[in-house]
């Protein structure tokens, strides 16, 4: 398993606190994902679907499409590993996804929505291609750092008990 993760340069760094990738399948059909106490932005690159689990009922589980925030959790929740072979994500430092999705961070606490639902909000910022052109940086500057093992510092856990 490949897990890349890449500190973005300033106006980014202000709201980012790395972009991550995340690539195969790992040997066990399900993992732990541990709070981080931050909101992620998650996009599945190989299908339209996440499934997150039920911990205390692990046959039931809630299926969201390809493309979903994570809200800052209290416990760990659990995951499908399958739906995982080509994943990236954001994760936002402390106020960087309400700046950035228009949504208040602890309306999301200890859940996930899908992103399409969050754009349909009243009050969601919708900018112009334009001005999406203007806000990003001339070049990505950054650091980018590669772990070959994504457990070690990615708050990945293999869920042994599911």
């Amino acid at each position: 398993m490949l897990y890349a993760a890449h500190t973005p340069a300033p106006p980014l760094a202000e709201l980012v606190e790395y972009f991550w990738a995340l690539s195969d399948v790992p040997p066990h059909a399900r993992e732990r994902i541990l709070p981080s106490g931050t909101l992620e932005l998650v996009v599945n690159l190989n299908e339209d679907e996440f499934r997150i689990y039920d911990r205390l009922h692990p046959e039931r589980f809630r299926r969201l499409s390809g493309a979903i925030v994570s809200g800052a959790y209290g416990g760990y929740f659990v995951i499908d590993t399958l739906e995982h072979a080509s994943v990236i994500g954001v994760h936002f430092k402390p106020g960087g996804a309400p700046a950035v999705l228009g949504i208040p961070a602890g309306a999301l606490a200890d859940a996930h929505a899908d992103l399409q639902t969050l754009r349909r909000r009243p009050g969601f910022p919708h900018p112009s291609l334009e001005d999406r052109r203007r806000s990003l940086p001339q070049r990505s500057g950054g650091r980018t750092r590669r772990n070959p093992d994504p457990d070690r510092g990615s708050g990945r856990q293999p869920d042994r008990a599911a």
